[in-house]
């Protein structure tokens, strides 16, 4: 689905349902922002016993710039808006027109009012077991994160990045020993030195040429273009710097720096 559809929006309510019981985008008021799998585990009497979700992609684009009439991630309106003297002095927040982040202004959400959404973050917060001192580090920003500034500009500024990945060897059974596929031979391609946009849809054409979803468009503009029929149709794709996203290699200088802040938190969150 695109932007705003309502993904998320619909698994929250499949959610409260089983359990019987985001930021701001143009054309719906929360946007995730984010690609997340969630897993909800059953006992055996069909009751809920947990849940696990886990975040594989971020839209790096959509987080760090907005549109005229969208917002970022609802905590910073959230924050801005709740924050008494204390709290703005603790974390040195400012009004929203001093921030690009935010679009430089306050983009308001019709029904909603930042300052009880934020007393709601915090109760939430408090349920799942953050303490006061782990919810003022996850509400402190950029120059409080136990850093010093002009090392973090330098090493925004200059990166030095390593691409790295993690190998789990795992025997298939015959059910799964069947053709790699769009993603698989995406991560494998990522593998290779001299790897190309192009060389992975070569790979892909060998690879899955013969599937009846998966077209090659009869006349190529660029030779990193693929179709795949979709239940809604079919969709052109062109893999132009797939690679180097699907790598999303880490800035070293930055990682390192971050490991080595005075906050607890934040050196936790950048340990591994």
């Amino acid at each position: 689905g695109e932007s705003g559809e309502g993904k998320t929006g619909n698994t929250k309510k499949v959610i409260q349902y089983l359990a019987v019981v985001a930021s701001s985008h143009k054309g719906k008021k929360d946007t995730s922002i984010t690609g997340k799998f969630i897993r909800i585990n059953f006992d055996v009497t069909g009751y809920i016993v947990g849940a696990n979700i886990e975040t594989y992609l971020l839209e790096k684009s959509r987080a760090i710039r907005q549109a005229r009439d969208e917002r970022t991630f609802h905590i910073f309106y959230y924050m801005i808006a709740a924050a008494k003297e204390k709290m703005r002095s603790d974390l040195l927040l400012e009004g929203f027109n001093n921030y690009t982040f935010l679009s430089n202004g306050f983009v308001p959400i019709p029904a909603a009012q930042d300052d009880e959404m934020f007393q709601e973050t915090v109760e939430a917060m408090a349920i799942m077991g953050f303490s006061e001192e782990e919810q003022l580090s996850a509400q402190k920003v950029c120059h409080l994160m136990g850093i010093n500034v002009t090392d973090f500009t330098r090493s925004i500024l200059t990166p030095r990045i390593k691409v790295g990945r993690d190998v789990v060897q795992k025997a298939q059974t015959k059910e799964q020993n069947n053709p790699p596929g769009v993603l698989a031979l995406l991560d494998e391609e990522c593998w290779f030195p001299k790897a190309t946009d192009k060389s992975f849809v070569e790979k892909l054409c060998t690879e899955q040429g013969s599937h009846p979803k998966f077209q090659k468009p009869k006349q190529l503009k660029d030779k990193t273009e693929f179709s795949i029929i979709h239940y809604a149709g079919k969709v052109d794709y062109n893999a132009s710097a797939w690679l180097t996203k699907n790598m999303d290699p880490l800035n070293d200088n930055v990682t390192s720096l971050l490991n080595a802040s005075s906050d607890k938190f934040v050196a936790d969150l950048w340990k591994d």
